[in-house]
């Protein structure tokens, strides 16, 4: 699927939010292979309704500058972006999707893999995903291997923001992509918080993020930030007045020099 890169996307501290965002417009488009046009209605229309995101792994192929130049080179804003989501495993009420993220040119620009969970019509519960009419469309393949960090520490850098309501998708929740852009917010507040300008331009080379629950508009969340000396990775936590939402493991691309 050929999308469009805009002036913000090739930013590189938005590169992972532009990413998150290209697959989950993509995400539909494996459905294309259907020969049956009624299921791929039907499909299409399930997915689009109830089906949400459980966790995401992302490997980025090109990173911090060499991503902005590759954009101003390649044209910038309104270069062409493919997007080519595969189908690679299916679970009672799950799916998984691995999406490779290039150029027009060919150049590689990121691993992407997503697990979906299909919910019923009120997003609350996890309902069997018609397997039957996927089984053609499975590809399977290797799991991308980023790991996940463990709780935050005791005592960690905790930065408050509001949702707000251009955050969220026609589900009602907080997008995907949202999450990966108060995750970065949060984590160069951190640094700028201890007066610490290293790594706050960095760029990562690979990220996991698990949507535990469902942020909406004006819900004021919570973000700790701490970092795994052992794995030399940014732990991320996100919780509203509830329970926690969401977590995320950031890996610098210039962790060495942290």
């Amino acid at each position: 699927m050929e999308l469009v890169a805009n002036y913000v996307d090739y930013n590189a501290a938005n590169s992972l939010a532009a990413v998150l965002r290209w697959c989950d417009t993509a995400g539909l488009y494996i459905l294309q292979q259907l020969p049956d046009q009624n299921a791929k209605e039907k499909l299409q229309a399930m997915w689009l309704k109830s089906a949400v995101m459980r966790m995401i792994k992302v490997e980025m192929l090109i990173h911090g500058t060499a991503w902005e130049d590759t954009f101003v080179n390649g044209g910038g804003s309104g270069t062409a972006v493919l997007v080519n989501p595969v189908l690679t495993r299916l679970g009672n009420t799950s799916y998984t999707l691995q999406t490779e993220v290039f150029l027009a040119s060919g150049m590689p620009l990121a691993r992407v893999e997503t697990v979906m969970v299909q919910l019923d019509e009120d997003l609350e519960r996890p309902v069997p995903v018609p397997r039957e009419q996927l089984k053609p469309l499975l590809r399977p393949l290797p799991e991308l291997a980023v790991p996940s960090l463990g709780q935050p520490p005791a005592s960690c850098f905790t930065w408050t923001v509001q949702v707000r309501p251009s955050d969220c998708d026609l589900l009602g929740h907080m997008n995907n992509s949202s999450y990966a852009v108060l995750f970065e917010d949060a984590r160069c507040a951190s640094l700028r918080h201890t007066g610490s300008g290293i790594g706050a331009t960095d760029s990562h080379a690979r990220a996991s993020i698990e949507y535990i629950a469902q942020a909406k508009a004006f819900d004021v969340l919570e973000i700790a930030v701490w970092w795994d000396a052992e794995r030399q990775a940014y732990g991320l936590s996100m919780r509203n007045a509830q329970s926690i939402v969401a977590r995320a493991a950031l890996f610098p691309f210039h962790a060495s020099r942290l």
